[in-house]
This record gives structure tokens, C-alpha cells and sequence, in this order.
């Protein structure tokens, strides 16, 4: 393979990746509010109890 196709093949993964790693970023973000709501709920219950 020469480098020249390698250094395509390779930014091209690159690219696929950066777009998934911005996808779980995403998704990470989603979840942490997600978590944080939660835990406010479950804080708020614990006060009333």
C-alpha cells in the first residue's frame, strides 16, 4: 500500500472517529443532566421522608 493511500484510509478513520467522539460528547452531556436531575429527585424524596 503506498503512503499516499494509507494517509487517505487514515485521515478518513480520523474523521469517522472525530465525528463519533463528538456524537458521545454528546451523549455524555445528555446523560450527566440526566444523572444530575436524578439525584435532585432522589435528594428532594430523602428531605420529604
Amino acid at each position: 500500500m503506498s503512503i499516499t493511500t494509507q494517509n487517505s484510509e487514515l485521515r478518513t478513520q480520523n474523521s469517522e472517529l472525530r465525528t463519533q467522539n463528538s456524537e458521545l460528547r454528546t451523549q455524555n452531556s445528555e446523560l450527566r443532566t440526566q444523572n444530575k436531575k436524578t439525584r435532585e429527585k432522589f435528594v428532594l424524596n430523602y428531605v420529604k421522608a
